[in-house]
């Protein structure tokens, strides 16, 4: 998870005002090859929703492996791109 002051000092880095619009900085962290998912968090967190956040923390959660999760092979073997 990101830090909101993590967030404000590398758009200060990269000379983003902190008050600047949504799509520059949507463009600077693109730019900077941020994952879309970090974008959107990066988002969330200069609106301040608490709320939003925790929304956002626990579906990215949702979405790591488990060892409990049942992968086929033909899965398994697409994410790590072998044959």
């Amino acid at each position: 998870m990101l830090d909101r002051q993590f967030v404000e000092s590398f758009l200060r880095l990269n000379n983003v005002n902190a008050n600047a619009s949504t799509e520059d900085v949507k463009t600077t962290l693109a730019q900077a090859q941020w994952h879309p998912e970090e974008i959107e968090e990066a988002l969330l967190l200069r609106t301040g929703d608490e709320a939003a956040i925790r929304a956002f923390a626990q579906k990215q959660q949702e979405k790591k492996f488990r060892p409990d999760m049942e992968w086929s092979s033909q899965k398994l073997s697409s994410l790590l791109g072998t044959d």
